[in-house]
């Protein structure tokens, strides 16, 4: 089973080394201009500063990627290509601690196996890993801190309650909405009827608003959030007062501009966030007709989820998983008013949702290892 592994995660890195050469030597790839340069900018332009501002850089995830590109870049000196190569061990080692998640998650190698083929070859999951984007690291640390979730809550290691808290702050330095995964988990630990109540509906909670406080107060990561968790609403209201703009923007009666009044709009974005541009109204180019396929495959994703909801009801540990992934789909459906970026920022879940997916409810048949 373990050369099975190292076979897929060989494969996983030649794809990803194949596409950083081209976008490197050959020509631009898709996303790879935009964001993607402007951190690789800053990466050089950090390294060359003595007197950095570390307020902004542990506020802003553009800029915290490009600090640590500058730790890079003041070793080796401006080499994009290598920075890019880190993006693709990287994204590889994702491919690894999906297999890992799979099956701590259901104890099935056959299913470990099949998840972590599809994760390896998962398009804009390879892209992203040949790409300078904060997507691969948000992807590394949400993968890391479900295999501490799935450790507390299913085999109850309860040091990995830490980790976890530890892995999900790290990956909020690159995006701030990567926070709202803990009101998934506080959203299980208060309905479960699993037993240890104490540790799960005590422990956790205080463990879980104590590391929110200290967030809150340093400002780690939530510029996106106008520097505090406080005001969420009025950077959300700010935003949706702006116009949309670009080929490939929602139309405008999509923006939830009216407050309350118009939060009926919530499951048209959150289905837009995840299907665009499968939605007819929002192909308008031919160049949108490749991302009809990255769309499919999340109906593919949610489409098993939603056969297979029986079983992941019956282990809790999937459940939470599923829950803190819906609370993080509905805060990037919220944050994001195009096709592109709606496509590039649910790739941050897209590893979550994976290690949900059960290619064959027979291979559980049988096997009650699986419940949690």
């Amino acid at each position: 089973m373990k050369k099975n592994i190292k076979h897929i995660l060989l494969i996983a890195f030649i794809i990803r080394f194949v596409l950083l050469f081209i976008n490197n030597f050959i020509f631009v790839l898709p996303q790879g201009d935009g964001d993607a340069i402007i951190i690789e900018f800053y990466a050089f332009k950090f390294s060359n500063i003595t007197n950095l501002d570390y307020g902004l850089v542990f506020s802003q995830g553009h800029f915290f990627l490009a600090y640590l590109g500058s730790l890079l870049y003041s070793v080796i000196g401006r080499e994009p290509f290598i920075f890019g190569l880190l993006m693709v061990v990287l994204g590889t080692i994702v491919v690894d601690k999906v297999y890992t998640a799979s099956f701590l998650l259901w104890n099935n190698k056959d299913v470990a196996i099949k998840v972590t083929w599809f994760t390896a070859l998962f398009p804009q999951l390879c892209l992203h890993s040949a790409l300078i984007l904060r997507e691969t690291p948000v992807n590394l640390f949400l993968i890391l801190a479900i295999i501490s979730f799935i450790k507390y809550w299913k085999y109850s290691q309860n040091k990995e309650l830490i980790w976890f808290v530890f892995y999900i702050v790290i990956a909020a330095l690159f995006h701030s909405g990567v926070l709202f995964a803990f009101l998934g988990i506080l959203i299980l630990s208060l309905t479960s009827s699993k037993q240890n109540k104490f540790r799960n509906r005590f422990l956790l909670p205080l463990v879980i608003i104590i590391s929110v406080i200290f967030i809150n107060y340093w400002g780690l990561g939530l510029q996106k959030f106008g520097g505090s968790i406080e005001n969420i609403t009025d950077q959300f209201q700010a935003r949706e007062s702006m116009q949309t703009m670009g080929n490939s923007a929602y139309p405008s009666w999509m923006l939830i501009s009216g407050g309350l009044s118009e939060f009926w709009k919530l499951p048209i974005r959150y289905i837009a966030f995840l299907f665009s541009p499968l939605v007819p109204f929002m192909v308008k180019n031919p160049k949108h007709i490749i991302g009809l396929f990255d769309g499919v495959l999340y109906l593919l994703l949610f489409y098993n989820i939603y056969k297979n909801r029986r079983l992941i009801k019956s282990n809790s540990a999937a459940r939470g998983i599923l829950i803190m992934s819906l609370f993080l789909i509905l805060v990037f459906s919220l944050g994001v008013s195009n096709v592109g970026t709606a496509i590039r920022h649910r790739a941050k879940i897209v590893p979550m949702l994976l290690i949900l997916y059960l290619p064959k409810r027979s291979y559980l048949n049988g096997n009650k290892t699986y419940l949690g």
